[in-house]
């Protein structure tokens, strides 16, 4: 019976190894996931270069233009708070409103994010999560608020853009611990492997 059973058992384990190696790369157990997280995580960093970083940068040195130049030329922002829209044109005027507003009053301006998720492929990708904007007057108490954020990001000519943008402060109901509980922006622990696929790229 044993000799009978051993080379029955070589045989099969010959075959599995002969289907294994007959899989295509993206077939592979765990392979494919693997690279995809590191071609996520690889996006996310170079989106951290490309649009966060640079964000921060704009509205602490008060740079509409820099600010400006991180949005796609089809960009579409929605503000949850007032139930509105505008394209890059009337966004452009609202922004340099605004950063006029902080120049003249001179006081000092911060704003950081951090993320509850984030998707990425090679060229698409999706971030939520929390930012939170600080404006330090030269006298006074500064002035601090929270909202949520979604944006959508493409990769064109090799930079990363803002496609779309979404924002609501959910009526005054986001708050530091809502910031707080979110993952820091060099965290890349918010990705998850299945929400790797969800875009393609």
């Amino acid at each position: 019976m044993k000799n009978c059973i051993l080379p029955l058992l070589l045989l099969c384990n010959m075959q599995v190894l002969q289907a294994q190696a007959n899989l295509p790369q993206t077939e592979k157990p765990g392979l494919a996931a693997q690279e995809e997280v590191m071609a996520a995580h690889n996006a996310m960093r170079d989106i951290n270069r490309d649009i966060w970083t640079p964000f921060s940068e704009a509205y602490a040195s008060n740079d509409a233009d820099k600010y400006l130049a991180l949005h796609h030329q089809d960009f579409i922002q929605a503000n949850g708070n007032d139930k509105s829209s505008s394209d890059l044109a009337g966004y452009r005027k609202e922004v340099e409103r605004s950063f006029a507003w902080a120049a003249k009053k001179g006081g000092r301006t911060t704003i950081e994010f951090r993320f509850f998720e984030r998707i990425a492929s090679a060229s698409t990708a999706s971030e939520r999560g929390i930012y939170k904007y600080s404006y330090f007057p030269k006298e006074g108490e500064p002035n601090i608020g929270y909202g949520k954020f979604h944006v959508i990001l493409r990769k064109e000519a090799g930079t990363w853009k803002i496609l779309t943008d979404y924002d609501s402060n959910e009526g005054g109901k986001i708050g530091e611990a809502d910031y707080k509980a979110a993952m820091a922006v060099d965290d890349f622990q918010v990705l998850k492997v299945e929400e790797v696929r969800k875009l393609g790229g």
